[in-house]
């Protein structure tokens, strides 16, 4: 009886040393994180890269500079880099001799291809299929979409959107858009020619100014806006197809565990496959739209 007792009471005394054991097993892998600037939806998506990736994920934003980054990346020596945002991801495309993950930003998978053979990217919008359907069951067949897009940016983005939306019977119209200055003028430029603006997630399209201006354009000129945030539909958009930042880092976080541990992946690059519709209803109502969607979709008021 007592040797039993001395067994137990040993196996109690090691606990301790193997959940320390299992928690540096957890955290095996180091990463750094560039980010664009300090925001919540850009921490939000490091912390669902480091829920799912059981990494530890150190910060740098962007505003330290590139030479600076890059010396901390190169002493840190880590296990992989995560770039979150359009600034980030130009800071760290010189890097090619450890895994490179990107997200919040919006490329093409011709974009994507193009970067080194280390670069895994999720981009933050849904695939051009997904918006077509989206836009297709929102507004009548044969409506005029405008979309606004930087062609440094969406130009690839955009003609895979325009193909899906045609094959379903929608119109397009494009304006180019190279500075944040020049998209209200841009929204404007539209008036009389489109049913539905739709402003996608690009640094240069999509600010707090920008959306402003294309919320007074909406409801002057009753026209409804199609874009990427919860933010902007509670400020008056009528419709976002989103993928939360968090579930942006879920998904990339459990494609970087992979690649870590040597795996290699299928694709580089991918959409993300959580989104969620959300409809403002008092913008629906304004502009007569039937909410009768047969999809599951959220309401903002």
């Amino acid at each position: 009886m007592s040797s039993i007792l001395t067994n137990i009471l040993s196996a109690l005394a090691l606990l301790p040393v193997l959940m320390h054991v299992t928690v540096l097993h957890a955290q095996s892998c180091d990463v750094v994180a560039v980010r664009s600037f300090n925001s919540t939806p850009y921490t939000n998506a490091i912390k669902g890269f480091e829920a799912s990736s059981k990494c530890s994920v150190s910060i740098i934003d962007s505003d330290a500079g590139r030479a600076t980054i890059l010396r901390e990346v190169r002493e840190k020596e880590p296990d992989a880099v995560l770039a979150v945002g359009q600034d980030a991801l130009k800071i760290v495309q010189s890097i090619t001799d450890i895994p490179v993950f990107f997200t919040m930003v919006v490329v093409s998978e011709l974009q994507a291809s193009r970067f080194p053979s280390n670069f895994h990217g999720l981009s933050m919008e849904p695939n051009p299929e997904s918006h077509a359907k989206t836009l297709s069951e929102l507004f009548q067949k044969g409506s005029m979409v405008g979309i606004l897009y930087d062609p440094q940016h969406l130009k690839e983005f955009v003609v895979e959107v325009k193909g899906y939306l045609e094959d379903r019977g929608m119109k397009t119209t494009f304006k180019e858009v190279t500075n944040a200055t020049s998209v209200a003028s841009a929204i404007e430029s539209l008036k009389d020619r489109i049913d539905v603006l739709w402003m996608p997630a690009d640094t240069t399209i999509a600010n707090e100014e920008t959306m402003r201006a294309a919320m007074l354009f909406s409801i002057k000129n009753r026209i409804p806006v199609y874009t990427f945030s919860r933010k902007y539909v509670e400020k008056g958009a009528f419709a976002a197809l989103q993928t939360a930042p968090y579930d942006l880092g879920l998904q990339l976080g459990e494609a970087a565990a992979k690649v870590i541990k040597g795996k290699t992946l299928s694709r580089r690059f991918d959409y993300p496959v959580k989104h969620t519709l959300l409809l403002n209803r008092k913008m629906a109502k304004r502009f007569g739209i039937d909410l009768n969607m047969t999809r599951k979709t959220a309401f903002v008021e």
